[in-house]
């Protein structure tokens, strides 16, 4: 199917937000800039206790709110507001370049894709010491500028962009497993296709306070699939043995401090996921 640039096929942009008052704002003044002529921006508040709500009401867009459910509920949500054919999901942190969403919808008006995702996905916060830490547990250089998606997966089952008529089909996002609850693509049965030139930024955690909250989501989302393994991976002193060479090998040995709060946050998710199956972040 090719589409033409009418009213029909008007682009809907939805954002999940919770508890995101430090960056918010970048996101949308970035989110509002962009080049494409024709699309709304949805912003579903999943039950925010910060001042999120309070900033989003000052721009032109869309608010929703629910109960804190999660992101995949929130862009479920979102879809059911929607007026698009093209569905485009931005998480709250995210920075757009200005033709980021020219360039992703792109190929699905040319009727090549489904879905897309970036090619080209940019650390804005690589000075910040955690941020380094943050890339080297994920296995990429400290000062690496891009995700690690961008250095190994040019197909992923995470789309960015996608035909709304393929989301319906599989009735979106699932909205119980919490971590990896934006890989829809798993649910169609087909990968999106990366295009160059679609240029988002986000920020690593930044502090061992955000460290800590992301472990924990994580961990909630790991204890779906061999809990016990898992969790036994993360128990003192195994972090300790695992952190070590990576810090000497970078020179950075708050590293180390950095391995034990983040596997003591996956840990405490993992119990958490276990015992009261809750995976929202």
């Amino acid at each position: 199917m090719v589409l033409e640039k009418d009213e029909k096929t008007k682009v809907s942009i939805i954002i999940p937000v919770y508890n995101e008052e430090k960056h918010i704002s970048a996101c949308l003044d970035n989110v509002l800039r962009q080049h494409y002529p024709d699309f709304e921006t949805i912003v579903v508040d999943d039950g925010s206790t910060d001042r999120s709500i309070d900033i989003i009401r000052r721009y032109p867009v869309r608010l929703i709110q629910q109960k804190h459910r999660g992101a995949g509920a929130a862009r479920n949500l979102g879809v059911k507001h929607s007026r698009g054919e093209i569905l485009v999901f931005i998480d709250s942190d995210q920075i757009l370049d200005e033709h980021f969403v020219e360039k992703l919808v792109g190929p699905i008006l040319r009727g090549e894709v489904i879905g897309t995702h970036p090619d080209d996905e940019h650390i804005a916060n690589i000075d910040n010491l955690w941020s380094k830490c943050w890339n080297i547990s994920h296995g990429l250089p400290p000062v690496a500028h891009i995700s690690r998606r961008t250095f190994e997966e040019k197909e992923t089952y995470v789309f960015r962009a996608l035909l709304k008529n393929e989301f319906l089909k599989v009735n979106g996002f699932e909205e119980n497993i919490g971590y990896s609850d934006d890989q829809i693509g798993k649910k169609l049965g087909v990968k999106s296709t990366s295009v160059k030139g679609a240029i988002a930024y986000h920020k690593n955690p930044s502090s061992l306070s955000d460290v800590y909250t992301q472990a924990v989501w994580m961990g909630k989302g790991i204890s779906r699939e061999n809990p016990l393994i898992n969790l036994i991976a993360r128990l003192p002193p195994i972090p300790l043995f695992r952190a070590i060479p990576r810090a000497i090998k970078y020179k950075i040995f708050s590293y180390i401090i950095f391995k034990v709060v983040f596997d003591f946050g996956l840990m405490m998710g993992i119990i958490n996921g276990m015992a009261f199956r809750d995976y929202s972040k």
